[in-house]
């Protein structure tokens, strides 16, 4: 039981100083399409991989459109405005 309570202490200092690095060094990423606010987060390149800090839970679709230009979007359709959706705000 003790092992259980130390480990959920730990997860939640965890998101905590997550939130905080968020706040203090993330920026915003917006969609590429709408130019809304997706997630505040910071990209970079640790061994050969793109890792995004504060993209957990945010269900974003990632492409490269150039070799240095990366570029997010709403996976879901109803998320993004566009004249062929009116509805969306």
């Amino acid at each position: 039981m003790r092992a259980l309570r130390a480990r959920v202490a730990r997860s939640r200092i965890g998101r905590g100083a997550e939130a905080a690095l968020l706040r203090a060094l993330g920026r915003p990423l917006r969609c590429a399409e709408c130019d809304r606010v997706l997630f505040r987060g910071i990209p970079f390149v640790w061994r050969g991989r793109l890792r995004i800090v504060g993209a957990r839970e945010s269900h974003v679709r990632i492409a490269f459109t150039a070799k240095d230009t990366l570029e997010l979007r709403h996976v879901e359709l109803d998320q993004c405005p566009s004249p062929d959706r009116p509805w969306v705000r």
